[in-house]
């Protein structure tokens, strides 16, 4: 007869939950500091967090273009030569 518990490596629903409230409680706790940093602009003021989320958006689009276009010129022949 064999066990069906979880497996050793994976997380059990509790440790999801106690995960889950730990990063709201740092993220809330972040919030604050961030917000106690901005000067003259609110924490949920929409053109910031606009341009915030497009200068991210941005950065990993380059992040992920850049060594795609590199890959891209590689002869597949030489590649898998070269392992």
């Amino acid at each position: 007869m064999e066990l069906r518990g979880p497996k050793s490596g994976t997380p059990s629903g509790m440790h999801r939950r106690i995960a889950v409230v730990i990063g709201l409680l740092l993220a809330l706790g972040a919030g604050r500091l961030i917000a106690s940093q901005l000067f003259g602009l609110s924490p949920t003021d929409v053109s910031t967090l606009l341009l915030a989320t497009l200068l991210m958006v941005a950065v990993s689009a380059a992040a992920g273009y850049l060594p795609a276009r590199r890959a891209s010129r590689v002869d597949p022949n030489e590649a898998l030569r070269y392992e």
